[in-house]
């Protein structure tokens, strides 16, 4: 979608908010190592790769993979119940 920047009246390819699809807007506390594991799953690296880099077994990456996943889901679970709380569905 283009849109013109009200400053230069040029056409720009970036929209009003961009946000990650996967944005939920939860927010979860992550050790340093689960930060460089999921910032390097984001650009689209597989497991051994990511091992290799960070000098790892590729179990250790799939580990850090599933503690992030287990706080995600749990954070979007509670931010879910806390939003039907809110605004209960009659």
């Amino acid at each position: 979608m283009r849109s013109k920047d009200r400053l230069t009246g040029r056409k720009s390819h970036r929209t009003r908010t961009q946000r990650h699809p996967a944005d939920v807007g939860v927010r979860v506390q992550l050790t340093h190592r689960q930060q460089q594991v999921l910032a390097l799953v984001r650009i689209g690296l597989h497991r051994r790769t990511i091992a290799d880099r960070l000098h790892v077994t590729p179990g250790t990456v799939r580990n850090h993979v599933h503690a992030i996943l287990k706080k995600l889901l749990g954070e979007i679970a509670s931010k879910r119940a806390d939003d039907e709380k809110l605004h209960p569905k009659d």
